[in-house]
Formats: structure tokens, sequence, C-alpha cells
């Protein structure tokens, strides 16, 4: 039987649970609440003057004085003109029901809402309030207005609209009402309608119109319902409704299955539903057919027309049989009987796209001459704008060699500024294409120039072009753009945004993927280029920043509070009066440039190459980081004519080459790299005046001897600048030496745009002869991972990391639980030979591993494996790719074997397989592989003895997913304690008060905190009073090896009197609600660091003498926490801590 506890220790407990925002009723709230039940009369509704709106209620208070409510209407935020309410009485504690009710008692209000609220009587402070959305109108008014049939329908002529409805009046003499119905705007003319006798007081009526034959076909856009005071004839009321009647002949309340928008496969039906109505005695025949841009849709098979007579309902359907096309209107006509003369006829816009695919190719082509439908090449829309219109996710757009203007199409405007091109989620838009091709592949960039021009305006004129030619907010990476140049931006002198990206704005988080574009001959603000601002990430590859001006800063591109990515990108004779190739402004997270080049920029100002700052003189708090870049003849009329930075962190180098770029002190080491930190992180570049004085590793000062670096014309800052290293060049093989760096032969990384793995794309991610290796598990090389069991204190397949040089955490004996990733690396001989490849896995028997010729000893993993390939064959591209598992030749749970001979680069390299160890038991493993040749494709043959002693290189790894156990079991007076009793051993209850003596007194804790398995790792029993307050460590023990296993503690008592010191130095105890928390952390490992810990709380409140340590609450308001208050507290809101 379940009973509460005793009223003053109740009312303790709930005092400081609800003040303290701790314990088992976090977030106790007040009970001064009002609850409306019935309004009468219901709203809309018609009064007059001084009828009575009556406001049923109930109502709870924790006001031991009672309280006073009201109702007071209102309009339009303020109290109603010619307001009245029904006063107070005092309402009793703790709770009843009641009612209140309000009226006006002047012409013509609309009561719109009402306040509900309660005061306190005693101190008249408000406890409670609600304003109710209502429709009451007094006065002249009319409401409930319901016409019938109902609204759009057509009718025969003569066949007419009532209009049903309520009103009221003050008018002694009495009104008028009409109801009359309008076409266009005006009254119709030629419509039959209702008279009006004199009416009184409130009540309820009817009103009609209808439109007669001799007027024939009509359409009725409104009627307007009015009241006139009969004895002045002047309007007391007025109000026109929207509707749709169609009068004669009409197709009406026209359904769609399947509704538009929808993706349609070919030969799929579109069945319609509809009413229809005529007038010809003989009957009339309707038809439905589909069109797109304005021409009927190709290759559709309809139904015949649909005869009646009268009204009626009727069907039609058609089907669309070939791929790849839109509908964008449906046309709905009606011939009369012998089909000699259209009675009916218009188009109802509509988006169906037809594909077999799931997704569209739309073409543009600014030359073709077909009916712009999009479908082909020779019907391509001649507008880009129409294609971005038409496509959905998943779509392409191809583009065809021409010019294209962001304010050409449907729907724009000839010569807006602010017309852009869009870009859209999963929409790829792909340039370069000469209008004949039928793969994407066929395409060329390079002799088919697409250009996204915004030169708009008067030609020769630059301030009426566009203020961006290309915008991105809020897109993701499957919003792409590729091969085009951009160029013709121009908005120097605008307001925030519009100043920034004059070629392309990306914004508010955007993350497109943009490649092979050139933007060119743009001119801006902030960013002639490219701006990249607010919150934004986007990808670039291979695109080129050529001749752009930005009269601020970032002629080429400028960044603020953003973090692109650019791989293989050139900014060449970009100008500005800051950062004449990229500004980077105050970055969220650091901008990655890899394989760039920058070639005579220059800067009016600072930084010829590069600009990099903070906000107001601070520093940027994630620089650019440049790997493999090179920056060559960049120009500044101050400082740093290839990288200024100012207010500290400087731009990160490594594998870069700053060679021939000035500025006011000319070409030193300065001019190539103005630092401000005094500590710059450079290492393994080539920096023309090096002096050693930054430190950093493998940093040379040589000449790098480029190939040309002027190009052929001699002229500094265009596409000729051959900035490759000679073949004598000091640069070479001098760049980073992490092998993960090497270029892609395998030699060492060069210094420099064309050195590193992303250069000149090859295969990296093997080793040197034959065979297989497991390397890594996570972040854990192999080498930290015990294999055998010679140390009789180190657990085989357990890491154990003991230094920090690895930048990683320490481990010592920790088994391996989870999602793990396993990297291995194949032997560079074998590469040839396998095309995929199994991971299997061995359960040990004890001390007895898995027999290899034993096939029931292992299981093939069967994780999936996703990879992004960037291959190149005239431009980069990319693709996501399962690696497996797949099935071939009844071969389950294979992968493909990455990177394959003609592949380029792959994210995940050396990962083979990411092992959900939670599908499996606990225990010890051995992991290892098996090969596989295709050919000819479909047949695979087994190759795994080519790897030669495989055993080499396999892995042994102890799994262990179970999961720790933290338990308090009780927490137990001191035996001097005077509460204390034997019978229990001083137990205290959960959830109760503990009665100490003084602030240092002991208490008893009993725990367990273990793993079942002996990977303990620590548990740590500390206090939290008041409000997340932390009162210090009372337990706490962290494993120490030997012993190899620790499994932890089981029922162990622990006693505050003997709490460590440090850690943790306990705190004296409080008069507060306290949580006494044990947490427990396991000895185990993703790779990554250690997994999670469990978590037990108690919960108590510590009574000391003297008041209250961490809060007071006053219930009654009168300035003492007394029996009143806790009363209170205990009969109404205290809801847990219920003793069994």
């Amino acid at each position: 039987m379940k009973q509460r506890k005793g009223l003053f220790s109740v009312a303790i407990l709930a005092l400081v649970l609800l003040v303290c925002g701790f314990g088992l009723t976090p977030n106790a709230q007040a009970a001064d609440k009002i609850a409306v039940t019935i309004l009468s009369p219901t709203f809309p509704a018609a009064l007059v003057n001084n009828d009575h709106v009556t406001v049923s209620f109930k109502y709870t208070t924790d006001d031991l004085g009672g309280v006073r409510i009201w109702v007071i209407p209102y309009t339009k935020g303020s109290i109603s003109p010619g307001a009245a309410w029904q006063g107070s009485a005092l309402e009793p504690f703790p709770s009843g029901s009641s009612s209140r009710y309000f009226t006006i008692t002047s012409d013509d209000v609309h009561v719109d809402q009402f306040r509900i609220y309660m005061k306190s009587n005693a101190s008249g402070k408000l406890l409670f309030e609600d304003f109710i959305d209502v429709d009451y109108h007094f006065g002249n008014a009319i409401v409930n207005i319901v016409p019938s049939p109902s609204s759009p329908h057509g009718l025969l002529n003569e066949e007419y609209v009532l209009v049903d409805f309520d009103y009221s009046t003050n008018k002694v003499n009495g009104v008028r009402i009409w109801v009359l119905a309008y076409s266009g705007g005006v009254v119709n003319p030629d419509q039959w309608y209702y008279g009006s006798p004199i009416v009184y007081g409130s009540g309820s009526l009817t009103r009609g119109f209808t439109i007669p034959a001799s007027a024939g076909d009509a359409f009725v856009d409104q009627f307007r319902i009015y009241m006139r005071d009969e004895d002045t004839g002047l309007t007391l009321w007025e109000k026109f409704v929207d509707v749709e009647y169609y009068f004669g002949n009409s197709i009406t309340n026209i359904n769609m299955v399947p509704a538009s928008p929808s993706l349609l496969i070919t030969g799929q039906d579109i069945n319609i539903t509809f009413d229809c109505a005529t007038m010809d005695p003989l009957g009339a025949y309707v038809f439905a057919r589909p069109y797109t841009n304005g021409v009927v849709t190709y290759d559709y098979a309809a139904s015949g027309g649909d005869y009646f007579t009268g009204t009626d309902s009727g069907t039609q359907s058609f089907d669309i049989n070939t791929d790849n096309q839109r509908i964008d209107q449906i046309r709905f006509y009606m011939y009369n009987n012998d089909k000699t003369v259209i009675l009916v006829d218009f188009f109802v816009d509509v988006d169906y796209h037809i594909s077999d695919s799931g997704s569209c190719i739309w073409y543009v082509d600014a030359d073709a001459v077909g009916y712009e439908t999009g479908r082909n090449w020779y019907h391509a829309f001649n507008d880009l704008q129409d294609a971005l219109g038409a496509a959905w996710p998943g779509d392409q757009i191809w583009v065809a060699e021409g010019n294209y203007k962001p304010d050409q199409g449907v729907g724009f405007t000839s010569g807006d500024r602010n017309a852009t091109f869009s870009l859209k989620n999963e929409v790829e838009i792909y340039g370069g294409f000469g209008g004949t091709e039928s793969i994407r592949d066929e395409r060329d960039w390079h002799a088919h120039e697409t250009i996204l021009s915004g030169e708009i305006g008067n030609g020769g004129m630059v301030t009426d072009n566009s203020f961006h030619v290309v915008y991105s907010a809020s897109n993701d990476a499957t919003a792409i753009l590729d091969g085009f140049t951009i160029s013709g931006g121009y908005n120097v002198g605008e307001a925030y945004p519009d100043y920034v990206g004059a070629g392309m704005l990306i914004m508010i988080g955007g993350e497109p993927t943009v490649s092979n574009c050139l933007f060119t001959d743009n001119d801006g603000g902030n960013g002639g280029g490219l701006g990249v601002w607010a919150s934004s990430s986007p990808s670039l590859f291979n695109c080129i920043f050529m001749d752009n001006t930005a009269s601020i800063a970032g002629g080429g591109v400028s960044l603020q509070h953003s973090n692109p990515v650019f791989v293989s990108c050139m900014f060449l004779g970009n100008i500005s009066g800051g950062g004449g190739g990229l500004m980077a402004l105050d970055n969220y997270a650091a901008p990655i440039l890899t394989n760039c080049v920058f070639s005579g920029n220059s800067s009016a100002g600072y930084g010829g190459a590069i600009y990099n700052a903070g906000v107001g003189g601070n520093p940027n708090g994630f620089p650019p980081e440049l790997q493999n870049c090179s920056l060559n003849e960049n120009s500044a009329v101050f400082s740093g004519g290839g990288i200024h930075n100012a207010g500290g962190n400087d731009v990160v180098l490594n594998s870069c080459i700053l060679w021939a770029n000035t500025d006011a002190g000319g070409d030193d080491e300065s001019a190539q790299f103005f630092d401000s930190s005094g500590a710059p992180t450079i290492e393994y570049s080539c920096l023309q005046g090096w002096t050693g004085g930054w430190g950093g590793p493998g940093n040379i000062g040589t000449d790098p001897m480029f190939v040309d670096p002027d190009g052929l014309d001699d002229i500094l800052g265009n596409l000729d600048d051959n900035l490759r290293l000679q073949v004598t060049s000091p640069c070479i093989d001098t760049g980073d030496p992490n092998p993960l760096m090497n270029d892609s032969d395998g030699t060492r990384n060069d210094m420099g745009a064309y050195g590193g793995p992303g250069a000149d794309l090859g295969g990296i991610g093997v080793i040197p002869g034959s065979g297989f290796l497991f390397t890594d598990v996570g972040n854990i090389p192999r080498s930290e991972i015990t294999q055998d069991d010679l140390n009789p204190n180190l657990l085989q397949g357990t890491a154990n990391v003991v230094g920090s040089g690895l930048g990683i955490p320490t481990y010592v004996n920790t088994a391996f639980g989870r999602s793990l990733w396993l990297h291995g690396l194949f032997g560079a001989d074998n590469m040839d030979d396998i095309d995929y490849y199994q991971v299997l896995a061995g359960l040990w028997d004890g001390t007895t591993p898995p027999d290899p010729l034993e096939p029931g000893d292992w299981v093939t993993l069967d994780d999936k494996l996703v990879k992004v390939r960037w291959f190149y064959t005239t431009e980069w591209e990319s693709e996501y790719v399962t690696i497996g598992p797949r099935e071939i030749d009844g071969v389950e749970d294979l992968y493909l074997l990455t990177p394959t001979p003609t592949d380029d680069m792959w994210s995940r390299l050396t990962v083979r397989i990411i092992w959900n160890t939670r599908n499996y038991a606990n225990g010890l493993y051995t992991l290892t592989v098996k090969a596989y040749r295709e050919d000819p494709p479909g047949n695979l043959t087994d190759v795994t003895a080519s790897l030669g002693d495989i055993a080499a290189g396999e892995l042994i790894l102890r799994i262990d997913n179970t999961p720790v156990t933290s338990i308090i079991h009780n927490v137990k007076y001191d035996p001097d304690n005077p509460y204390y009793i034997p019978a229990d051993d001083g137990e205290i209850k959960e959830c109760s008060i503990i009665n100490l003596t003084d602030e240092n007194e002991n208490l008893r804790f009993t725990l367990t905190a273990s793993h079942a398995n002996g990977f303990l790792r620590q548990f740590t029993l500390d206090n939290i009073w008041g409000k997340n307050q932390n009162g210090g460590v009372i337990a706490q023990e962290l494993y120490s090896n030997p012993p190899p296993l620790w499994n932890g503690v089981t029922n162990t008592e622990y006693q505050s009197q003997f709490a460590p010191d440090p850690p943790g130095n306990l705190q004296p105890w409080r008069r507060c609600a306290y949580q006494f928390r044990l947490r427990v952390w396991p000895r185990i490992t993703n790779g990554f660091g250690y997994l999670g810990h469990s978590e037990f709380n108690d919960h108590y409140f510590l009574d000391l003498p003297g008041v209250l340590d961490c809060s007071v609450y006053d219930v009654d308001n009168n300035s003492f926490i007394n029996m009143i208050d806790f009363a209170a507290f205990a009969q109404f809101w205290l809801k847990s801590c219920i003793i069994e």
C-alpha cells in the first residue's frame, strides 16, 4: 500500500524541489488557472446592443484568500467601445466554477477577443490572464453567411443562388437587406435578385440571385450583401463575398488524379472528374487535353469527349507515351452537339513530369527553334530560367553554348537587376554542350563556352548589370553548377547584401558544389567574382577566377564567416582594395585551399593574393589553410604582396610556394607572407627571402624554378601562366613527408600547386610488394593493439597507447566496441589482380584461435560501406559509390577494392569496412581478408593465395559491448547520528530528508560500479546541491595496470569522511536539496575515443540547523516561510516521492 510522507517532511521537500528546480518534481508551477467551458451564444453571432455574452469557466488557485475574475470584451487590441461587463464576486480557494457576462451599449461594434483574468483578492496581484479570440457583432450586422449551392458551381440560367444569414439591427424603424451578384468588380446588369421587406431586431433570412437565359453565359465572382436604414437609405453594413458561379455553359469542380504536381511514368493516366452545365437543348461535349508551353503535349493519348445534357458530372483521361516531358497546362473546352461551336474554353495551370527513371533532363539552347518544351535539343528552352522553373529535385539541366541572362524567361522582367540564376537543391546544371549530345560525358565546356551573363542593360554600360549573376541561399551540396563562364555582374556602391558577390553570391548556410566554372569580368563591392558569406561552406573544384575587381576587398573571392573548400582553382589577375585574389574575414571554420594557383593578382592596399583578418582588429578565428598552393608575382601597394595577415591567427601553409610577390618593401620574406601573430604555422614550404625566424620544419628559400610563370604571352595573370616545376627544382620531393601526402607516383610530396595526391591524380593507399595488412582501427595504429600474449599484464587484442606523440587518447588494456573503422593496405604488386575482397571475422574459443582451414570458424562481415569517388576525364566529377556488400557469381559480402588501377581519388581511401560489432558476441576475434578477381565480368576467381602469407597482416581484436553497472543501493546515517536506527543500519529512504547535526557529519553510501568482463575504467560518486552547484567528490576509483582486468566494486560501502582530497574537494553539507550522482565509465573504445558512461542518481533534502542555504519561497507573500507555505505545497503540488 502506498502512503504520503509526513506533512512536515513533504512540505520541506516540495519547497526545495520547486525553488531549486531540482529533484523528482522539476519545473513545478503554480496552479492559478482559468479554463473557459461554455460561451453563450456561440460565435460568430449578430447581437443587438445590451445583449449579453455569457462566459462560463472553471478555475483553480493557490491563493488562500480567494480571487476575483473578470471578463472584458476587446476590439483590435483595446477594450471595445461601449463595453460593459459584470463585476466579480469573491471566488474561494482552491477551485470552482462560475460565469461572467459582457455586452456592448453603443452601435456597430465588433468584439474580436475577450480578456479573462484573475487577481488576488488580498493583494490585487495579477495571477492569470488569457485572451480568447471570438466573433461577436453588436448593433447593425450580418453574420453566418452561407450560399447554396456551395462555390464553385455551374448552374443553368435562371437557377438561383440562395444566401442564408443571421442579422441584427438597432434601428427602431427597421432595415432592408439585399444580396446582389457582381462580375469583374461591378454589379452584373443582367441579374435577377430578391427584393427586401423591412426587418427588425435580429433573426435569420434568405436572399438570392440568378442570371436569366437572355443574358447567356455569365461568371459571378462576388456577391455583395448589405443592409440599409429604412429612414435614411444609408448603408449600415456591407460585405463582398468571393465566389465562383458559372451560369449557362460551364465546366467546374475539376479534380485530377493524381493531383498536380506529380511525377508520372509513360502511359500512366491522369484521370479527371468535373461538373458541367449547358443551355444547349441538344447537349454538349467536354474535352480535356494536355499542353506544354502553349502547344499540345507530344505523344499523348486521350479519351473521347464526354457527352451530357443540362447539368451533369463527367470524366476525361489522358496519358503521355514519351519520356522526359512536362505538362504545364490542361485545356478544358466544350463543343455544342455537332461540334461546330466551342461553348467554353479555358486552361488550368498544372505541373506534371513524365519520367520512367524518376527524373528528367531539361535541355536549354538559345538557338533552338522548336516549341521550347525542354524535352530534347530541338525543342529546348531558349532561356535557362525556364528550365530552372521546370526542374524538380533529381533533375538535370543541360545547357548548350551561348549567352544566357537572368532577366530572360517566363515571369521575369527584362532589365531587372535583382534577377539572378538561383540554384536548387538536388538539381544539377551543366554547361558546355554543343547541342547534339546524348550523354553528359560528351560535352566540352572549353570548346562550347556557355556564358551566364549579367549584361542585361545597355551595351557598353555596367551600372545597369545584374547585382548577382548566380545566387545560392541555403542550398546543400546537391545543388550543382558545372561548366559555365560567369561574367558581367556589377554591384559596386550597393547596400548589403547586394554589394557582395557580383558574379555569384552564396549566402545563409549555402553549400552548393561548383565545378569547372570561369568567373571573369565581374565588378563588385566585396567579392567581384564570388562572395561566400553568412555561414556558407560551398565546395569549388577546378574553377578559375580571372580579371574580376572589387572596390572594397576580394577581387576574385570574398569570404566572411564561411568555410569553403577550393580544390585545383586558379586566381588570376584579379584586383581589389584588399585581397586581390581572395579576402578571408572572420571565418567560422577554416577555409581549405588545395592545389590552388594565385598569379598576377593585385591590391591597392594589403594582400596582393590573400588578405586574412578578423573583425574590428580582432584575429580571424579560423584563418585559411593552404595545402600545396603556389602564389607567384602578386602585388600589394602597402604590405603582403603574397599574403597579408591582420589581427593575429595567420594563414596556415603546408607544402606551398610563395615567390616573387611584392609590396612597398620589395620582395623579401614579409612581402611573401606578412604575419601578425609572430608564430605562423609554415611547414615544408618555399618562401622567397626565407630567414628561418618563424621556424617550422622543411622550409626553404631557394628559387622554385617554375616552368614559365608569365606564360607564352609574357603577361601575368592569365591562363597560360605555368607554375609547374622544372625537373631540377629544389621543391620536388621536399613537401610534406607524410606518406598520405605523397604524389600520385608514390614519391614524396612536391611543393606547390602541382604536388601532393590531388594534383596529378593517381593511385595512393598501397604498400610496396605483396600481401595485405590491417593498419588502423579508427585512429589507433595496429602497432598499439596487442597482438600476442607474451606480456601477462597486457591483454591480447586490446588497445595499449601510452605515449602522447600520436595525438590520440592513451589506452591500457582497452577493449573495442560499437562501430569500428578498419583500415588496411594491399600490396602494390597485387593491385592489378584484385577487384574485390571480403573481410572475415573468426571468434576464438577460449585461448584457441579460429582454424584458417575450417570455414565454420569464420563469418564474412556485411556492413554497408559507401565512399565518394573523384575522377577526372576532362573535368573534375564525383559520385557516391556503394563499395559493398555486393554479390557476384554466387559470392556474397564482396567489397570493391579502392583504388583500382583506373581510379583517381577516393574518400576514406584505406577504410575496408566499418564493422558494427554490436551484432556479434563478445570475445576475441581474428580479422582477415580474401581477395577476388573478376574476369570476365560476372565470373569471380579467388586470388587470395597471391597475397602470400595472409596471416602476417591479420588483426586480433577483443570485442566487448557489455554495458557498465551503476547503482547507489542506499545512503545511511553514521551510528553517531541521533536518527540512526540499528535495525536497518541507519538506512535513509530515497527522496526523504536527511537530518544532520553538523555540516561535516559522516554519511555512508553503498555502491555497485562494475563491468562484468573486467573492462571498468573508473567510477566517481559526487554530489550536486541546490541548482546545479557541484559539492565535490565523495568516492572515486580508477583502473591501473596490473591486473589487466578490473571488474570494479559490488555492494561496497564508501564514507564521506574518507572522501579523496584531492581530487574532488568535498564541500561541507548545506541545508538544501541534494543529488548524489554515481558515474561509471567502461574501458571500451571505437578507435576514436572512449565510449560513453552510465549514471545513477539519488535525491534527498539535507536538513541542518539554520536557514535554507540555497533559496526560499513564500507562498502567501507574508515575508515568512511557515507552515501555511509548507501545507500548501504538500497538499497541491507534490506529485512524487511516494513510499511503497
